[in-house]
């Protein structure tokens, strides 16, 4: 059901990768990969397999080990060029600062071994681990992930809210923009990654900012447009996303306004593109 003609590429969700770079959970890859190409090549997009490493144990051993980041290398691109696939996007979520320069290393090694190389990376590098300008030198762009302002475990608000209006925290994605830029990382190097997801958490008012009375729980864009019907429609501008109030709860979620305007921002600041999480939702 994805409309190819209307997208760059696409990178399926995932592989992952073990202590000593082997790469593991192949078979969703292995199963889907060969229609998946031909598919996508016959609408001109291109097809990336993803690696997800979140494991702070597996990132620190296989990247701080040459031997096995070139196992790694070679699996991943073994497992791309078999079905004639167009590169890797590189996910290691809550990378230690320890490994900065050889995260660098290992996505400069990928990039030589792969037509094309992406990297996620985060709304915010708490930490300095994600070293922007080099990233973004040794690939073909980083693929911010400009999601996750307001969490299951947060107050209800935005996923990924344009600007704070004072009624946000800084987390917003001008901020994120800004950051990156701020670290020398090209405009032609920036993707800005887009939820299609909504939360929704138990809540006893209308007001915003509200106070959560409990953990909140994610939905897919589908899954939260048809929760949202039926009640009151409300879109808060500073933030640029709708949301309901359903008497014992706030839901919010990106709705057409919402990704469109979005959309055109980014467009308008000259970055390569937008993305989204995910195309699936």
């Amino acid at each position: 059901d994805v409309d190819f003609d209307s997208m760059t590429h696409v990178a399926w969700i995932d592989v992952g990768m073990d202590d000593d770079g082997n790469i593991t959970d192949t078979d969703s890859w292995e199963s889907v990969a060969a229609g998946l190409v031909a598919e996508a090549h016959s609408h001109g997009t291109k097809v990336h397999l993803c690696v997800t490493v979140f494991d702070d144990a597996t990132q620190l051993a296989v990247l701080s080990n040459a031997s096995k980041r070139a196992h790694a290398v070679s699996g991943l691109t073994a497992l791309v060029d078999e079905y004639g696939a167009d590169g890797v996007n590189i996910d290691f979520e809550g990378l230690d600062v320890e490994l900065k320069e050889e995260f660098v290393l290992f996505t400069q090694e990928m990039n030589a071994a792969v037509d094309e190389v992406f990297v996620a990376t985060p709304m915010k590098d708490w930490s300095g681990s994600y070293d922007y300008d080099e990233l973004a030198a040794a690939s073909d762009g980083l693929f911010i992930m400009g999601y996750d302002a307001h969490v299951d475990g947060s107050d209800p608000g935005p996923i990924a809210p344009y600007e704070s209006g004072g009624l946000w925290p800084f987390l917003t994605l001008t901020w994120a923009l800004e950051d990156y830029r701020t670290w020398d990382t090209p405009d032609d190097k920036i993707i800005m990654g887009l939820p299609l997801y909504g939360r929704e958490w138990p809540a006893t008012s209308a007001d915003i900012p509200a106070v959560s009375i409990g953990p909140g729980s994610a939905l897919s864009l589908s899954e939260a447009l048809s929760r949202a019907e039926g009640f009151e429609y409300r879109y808060e501008e500073y933030s640029q996303s709708a949301w309901a109030f359903t008497g014992d709860s706030q839901l919010w979620y990106a709705d057409l306004d919402s990704i469109e305007y979005k959309m055109e921002w980014a467009i308008d600041e000259g970055i390569q593109g937008v993305g989204f999480w995910a195309i699936g939702y």
